[in-house]
């Protein structure tokens, strides 16, 4: 009876797992790049001009790049014309970010949250505009 429900939990995990990266689809946001200022959530004071970058399969962002958060990878799903992606930036020495957000159209709304190592974490949100290829 043990091993019936060993084999029906892992059966159950690998069952959602992949129900899971079925719906992920990366190639909803790739090559598509979002401009706009990130805010601290409370205060509205941060202020700082960032560039979302979704290319390769990687979400990266200049101003994590700054603080050594390198290009990750990101899940992504569309549901009545709005993309849902989420992604985790890592930096060896800064801690992680978690973002969440979506995109409508040609506008981008996140929120994230930077855990620092010993330090309190901080939240930020950002409205950016999809970049103009021409």
């Amino acid at each position: 009876m043990r091993i019936l429900i060993i084999f029906f939990g892992l059966f159950l995990s690998l069952f959602i797992l992949s129900c899971t990266q079925t719906a992920n689809d990366p190639s909803l946001l790739e090559g598509r790049t979002f401009v706009g200022d990130i805010n601290e959530r409370g205060s509205g004071v941060w202020d700082v001009n960032d560039v979302l970058v979704f290319k390769d399969g990687k979400f990266s962002t200049k101003a994590c790049e700054r603080w050594g958060f390198k290009p990750t990878s990101y899940q992504a799903v569309e549901k009545d014309g709005v993309i849902n992606f989420q992604a985790v930036m890592e930096s060896k020495d800064k801690g992680t970010i978690n973002w969440v957000g979506k995109v409508k159209e040609n506008n981008l709304e996140a929120a994230f949250n930077w855990h620092r190592k010993d330090q309190k974490s901080l939240g930020f949100w950002i409205k950016a505009e999809e970049e103009n290829k021409s």
